[in-house]
């Protein structure tokens, strides 16, 4: 038996190779519990679409969003999914569509109109700005949005800063290009929701 052998057989509990076996396995379990929390959204968001009811419910759900609730989609494309979560929070709540692009704006506030919801309210966005107003916000939302972020810590406080106290962010997007050796993209690698 090898010196090392023996000092791990003979050792005590709160040595410092139990406390190391310990650590590992308890990371281990984190890791573990962290993919498996995520694999169901991510299930959702890649087999239904990110702009599908199913997927709206699962995140309405998690964020716990009820009638008369104001939530916000950061990042809301052409509005699909804003056009669904409005009619969750129903007339007494608000959905604050926010997105870059002018174009994007003009045909969400039309899919709005279209639908008969007045509940819906589009927001100008920069690359580092929601253009939410402080604390307004129930819950915030975005799916595959994330990883355009061109600065994530400026929009990061943005969009925390928007968060009443006790809000929910939810947040399910993939890593760029690049990130891994391969540089091949990985579709979906986590979901998050934050309580701020």
């Amino acid at each position: 038996m090898t010196k090392r052998a023996a000092n791990m057989r003979s050792s005590k509990p709160g040595s410092r190779s139990v406390q190391h076996l310990v650590s590992v396995a308890v990371a281990c379990i984190v890791l573990t519990l962290t993919l498996v929390a995520a694999s169901p959204i991510c299930a959702f968001a890649w087999s239904w679409g990110t702009d599908s009811a199913e997927m709206a419910d699962r995140i309405a759900e998690l964020l716990e969003v009820k009638p008369g609730a104001n939530v916000a989609e950061i990042g809301a494309g052409h509005g699909y999914m804003a056009i669904r979560m409005a009619e969750r929070v129903g007339p007494e709540g608000r959905l604050y569509a926010t997105e870059i692009d002018p174009d994007d704006l003009k045909e969400i506030a039309k899919r709005a109109a279209d639908a008969g919801l007045a509940n819906v309210t589009v927001v100008r966005a920069t690359d580092t700005e929601t253009g939410l107003k402080a604390a307004c916000c129930d819950a915030l939302f975005m799916t595959d949005v994330y990883h355009h972020f061109s600065d994530p810590i400026a929009t990061d406080k943005s969009m925390f800063a928007a968060l009443k106290p006790g809000g929910k962010l939810f947040i399910s997007d993939f890593y760029r290009p690049g990130y891994f050796r391969s540089g091949q993209r990985t579709q979906c690698v986590g979901t998050s929701v934050v309580t701020a």
